[in-house]
């Protein structure tokens, strides 16, 4: 009897482990993966598209374009209210292969995968230091502080605008929705009458 009661829980062990291999990279999906990585290819493919049409100040109209789109895509109620996928499903093949269905999460496609590889921190930091003649002198300093500032500031706008946006966006829909809805609530009525 002891036999058997832990050759079930041995079992149920490799049955739990398969499952997690398959399924996730220990903590995270690999719907999650995917989404990140799509959306982080398309984001840099874009950055890169605005740095060869603008010579100057790309970087900031990427990170600004960036911040305005992360607060507007991340306040929008159908991207922030989507459930987190945990495990992706799957189906068989007419061989008995698993294939993998792979549904993108709205969250971790825009917010972390596109708009990820679309704005660029690690330039925003480096471009001062290209355009400066000499480094760290109370100038170079004084500008680099000005610069991080004003860059940061405007980024923090963009993302309050975006915000509002996606607020005004959801609130006019939600006004249309309960508009359609009392409508159809008073044509029902005289009807009944």
């Amino acid at each position: 009897m002891e036999t058997k009661r832990k050759d079930e829980e041995r079992n149920e062990k490799i049955s739990d482990s398969k499952k997690l291999k398959s399924d996730t990279f220990d903590f995270i999906s690999v719907s999650t993966v995917f989404s990140v990585l799509i959306g982080g290819f398309f984001g840099a493919v874009l950055r890169a598209f605005f740095f060869a049409i603008i010579p100057t100040g790309a970087d900031i109209f990427v990170n600004m374009i960036g911040s305005f789109l992360i607060g507007f895509f991340m306040f929008l109620p159908s991207v922030r209210n989507e459930k987190v996928k945990t495990k992706a499903k799957t189906k068989t093949d007419e061989s008995g292969l698993k294939l993998s269905e792979f549904k993108l999460n709205k969250h971790y496609f825009i917010g972390t995968g596109f708009l990820g590889g679309f704005t660029t921190f690690s330039y925003f930091i480096f471009a001062p230091f290209l355009a400066a003649d000499s480094f760290f002198t109370p100038i170079f300093l004084i500008q680099f502080l000005i610069y991080t500032l004003l860059i940061t500031g405007a980024g923090i706008l963009a993302a309050a605008a975006g915000k509002f946006a996606a607020e005004k966006l959801s609130k006019n829909g939600n006004r249309k929705e309960r508009s359609d809805n009392l409508k159809a609530g008073s044509d029902s009525l005289l009807e009944e009458s």
